[in-house]
Order: C-alpha cells, then sequence, then structure tokens
C-alpha cells in the first residue's frame, strides 16, 4: 500500500489574510470619505445682525443640538462601520472556518478516495493480471485456432487455386485441341480439296495420256499390221516366185487375177471409206445446220439487246476464242473432224465434254476430247448473256 501524503492548510490561510485585508482597504476608504476636508476653513463674511440675547441663546442651542446631530450620526455611522467590520471579519473567518474545515474534509477524502483508488487499482492491477492471463490464454488459443483456420483456409484456397489452375489447365487444353481440331480439319478440307483438284488434274492427264496411248497403240497397231502384211506378202510373193519356177504361166496368169483382185478390193475399200467420210461430214455439217438454224430461229423469237444477238455473239465467241485455242491441243493430222457437246463452268471451266458424232476414228475422237480437256479453262466473256448461252455448247474439231 503506498503512503497517504497529507496536504497542508496554507493556501487556504493565506486566501483569508487576503481576503482580510481587502475588506480593511473597504472600510478605510469608506472612512475617508465622511471626513471633513483637511483643507483649513475659509472665514465667511457675514452680515451683521443685531440680535438679542434670546435669538442668540436659541441659534446657539440650533448649533449645539446640529453639531450634536452629527457627532451622533457620525458616532452611529462609526458604530455602524464597526459593527460591519466586526460582522465581515466575523464572517470572514466563518467562512475561513468553512474553507478550511472543507479543505481538510477535501483533503480527507481526497486522502480516503486516494487509498480506496491505491486499494482498487491494486484489486485492478490483480483483476487486469488475472484478465490478462485469461486474456492472453485465450489469445493463445484463439491464436491457435486462428492458426488452425488460417492454415485450413489456406489449404482451401489452395485447393481453389488448383482447382481454378485445373480448370483453366483444362480450358487451355480443351482451346488448344479445339486449334488442333480446327487445323486438322482445315488441314483435311485443304488436301481433299488439293487431292480432288489433283485428281482432278490426274483425270485430265490420264484422259490426254490416255489419248495419246490411244495415238500409239493406233500407230503400233497400223505399223504392226503393215508389217504383217508386208512379211505375209512377202512370203506369198516368195512362195509365188517358188510355184514361178514351177509353173510360170500359171503363177503369171494366177498373180494378175489376184492384182486384179487385189486392185478391185482396195479400189472398193477406197470408195467405201470416202463414201463414209462423206456421209459423216454431210451428218455433222447438217447438225451444225441445224444447230445454227435452232440459234437463228431463237434470236429472230426474242428481241436483240444489242447490235448482234446473244447467239450470234456465242457463235462468233465459239469460232473466235474457243474452236482456236482446242485446236491448238489437236496434234492429229488425219483430215477428220468430230463434233462434241462442252458443258462448262462458271468461269470457263470444262464440266464435261462427250462425242456426238464421231468421226470414225475412236484415237481423234479420243484426242479431241483431250484437247477440250487441256484447253481448259477455255475463254470466258464478260457479258452475262453470252455466258448463259455458252453453259453447253456444240463444237466441230477438225484436225489439221
Amino acid at each position: 500500500m503506498m503512503p497517504i501524503r497529507k496536504q497542508g492548510v496554507g493556501v487556504p490561510l493565506a486566501l483569508s489574510l487576503l481576503l482580510h485585508m481587502l475588506l480593511l482597504s473597504l472600510f478605510a476608504l469608506h472612512f475617508d470619505s465622511h471626513k471633513s476636508p483637511s483643507e483649513p476653513l475659509q472665514p465667511e463674511v457675514m452680515e451683521a445682525v443685531v440680535m438679542d440675547e434670546a435669538q442668540i441663546q436659541a441659534e446657539k442651542k440650533r448649533l449645539e443640538a446640529m453639531h450634536e446631530a452629527e457627532a451622533a450620526a457620525r458616532k452611529a455611522e462609526l458604530a455602524a462601520q464597526r459593527e460591519a467590520e466586526a460582522e465581515a471579519i466575523r464572517r470572514a473567518a466563518e467562512k475561513e472556518e468553512k474553507i478550511r474545515t472543507a479543505a481538510e474534509a477535501r483533503q480527507k477524502a481526497e486522502d480516503e478516495a486516494k487509498q480506496q483508488a491505491e486499494l482498487e487499482a491494486h484489486r485492478e492491477a490483480e483483476a487486469e493480471a488475472t484478465r490478462r492471463a485469461a486474456d492472453e490464454e485465450v489469445k493463445i488459443h484463439a491464436a491457435a485456432e486462428a492458426r488452425q483456420k488460417a492454415e485450413a483456409e489456406a489449404k482451401r484456397q489452395a485447393e481453389q487455386e488448383a482447382h481454378r489452375e485445373a480448370e483453366a489447365e483444362a480450358a487451355r487444353i480443351a482451346r488448344e485441341e479445339a486449334k488442333h481440331r480446327a487445323a486438322a480439319e482445315a488441314k483435311q478440307k485443304a488436301e481433299a480439296e488439293a487431292k480432288r483438284q489433283a485428281e482432278q488434274e490426274a483425270h485430265r492427264e490420264a484422259e490426254v495420256e490416255a489419248a495419246r496411248i490411244a495415238r500409239e497403240e493406233a500407230k503400233h497397231r497400223a505399223a504392226a499390221e503393215a508389217k504383217q502384211k508386208a512379211e505375209f506378202e512377202a512370203k506369198r510373193q516368195a512362195e509365188l516366185e517358188a510355184r514361178r519356177q514351177a509353173e510360170e504361166e500359171a503363177a503369171r496368169r494366177a498373180g494378175e487375177e489376184v492384182k486384179r483382185r487385189a486392185a478391185s478390193k482396195a479400189k472398193q475399200k477406197a470408195e467405201a471409206e470416202a463414201k463414209r467420210q462423206a456421209e459423216l461430214e454431210a451428218q455433222a455439217q447438217h447438225e451444225l445446220e441445224v444447230e445454227e438454224k435452232r440459234m437463228t430461229e431463237k434470236a429472230s423469237n426474242s428481241k436483240p439487246d444489242t447490235k448482234t444477238t446473244t447467239e450470234e455473239a456465242a457463235r462468233d465467241w465459239i469460232s473466235n476464242k474457243i474452236r482456236p485455242k482446242v485446236e491448238k491441243f489437236s496434234a492429229n493430222s488425219s483430215g477428220r473432224s468430230c463434233t462434241v457437246r462442252v458443258t462448262m463452268l462458271p468461269g470457263g471451266g470444262v464440266q464435261s465434254v462427250s462425242v456426238t458424232l464421231s468421226s470414225g476414228d475412236e484415237s481423234f475422237d479420243r484426242s479431241v476430247q483431250a484437247a477440250v480437256l487441256k484447253a481448259s479453262p477455255l475463254p470466258w466473256p464478260d457479258d452475262e448473256k453470252i455466258a448463259e448461252e455458252l453453259k453447253t455448247f456444240s463444237l466441230i474439231v477438225k484436225s489439221k
């Protein structure tokens, strides 16, 4: 327990003395204000009045009475002042006593309050120590729980982060797979398109090659037939020559008969071939005339858009643009002609070509088909109406 320190009464006593001195100064000032002036009385000039003894005595008594009244008044005033001073001193003493008593009571109360405060502080310190110990234990327990919660939260956050990363990775892998699939599909489409183009090109080249092979085979067959005929003829001539030695006349006659028959047969064959070729040319010319007549009638029944009809412009385009390019790729010089039906794609690509009037020579017909495919794309007009007429058209190709 801390010692109780007593406070002195010096301050209240000093205040009391100061108050008494102030009251005395006030009484002194009040007393001096009632004193007669210190200046000497100036002689008063009075008029002399003749008065009798009785009046003088009466005036004297009146003056004495007035002085007595004034003295009594001053005395009463002094007595009142002394009583006031005594009352003030008494009140000051009472006040001082009250102040001292109050100071002592306050000091005692302060000492008791201080002692109580110290006791309360000691109890509070002990309670605070107990509370702090409890709080510390609670804090330790709370810190442990918080640490466990933090660890659990960190673990949960880590699991969530891992889950989010896994989802993000899965999404990235899905995007990559989608890109790969798209790229693979695009590659497959490109490869399919390239394959289709290559197949078309290979088909065109195969047709051209087939036409070339057919021509070569035809040449080889013709050469083989010619060689076989030559060998047969040589063998036959040898046999005839052998027989001629034995039967010269019979052999000569037989030879002349054979030559005559061979000449007749060759002449008949040539005449038949010439007749068939003439018929084919007449038929092709007739079909061309019929096609031209149909296009002419169609043009006559429709109102022309320009100076020449669309059909005439299409025929001119075929004759001046398409046929020269096709014939440039046709190297056959057999003097034959072939009519084909050509189906076009927009832009000049050849969709299909078929023989409508054969030349009688399959190798030439195939060469014409191959020439049309090789010339693809064919010249294509900017005029939509002419292009519409050229979707499907007939074309006569003559060998050089």
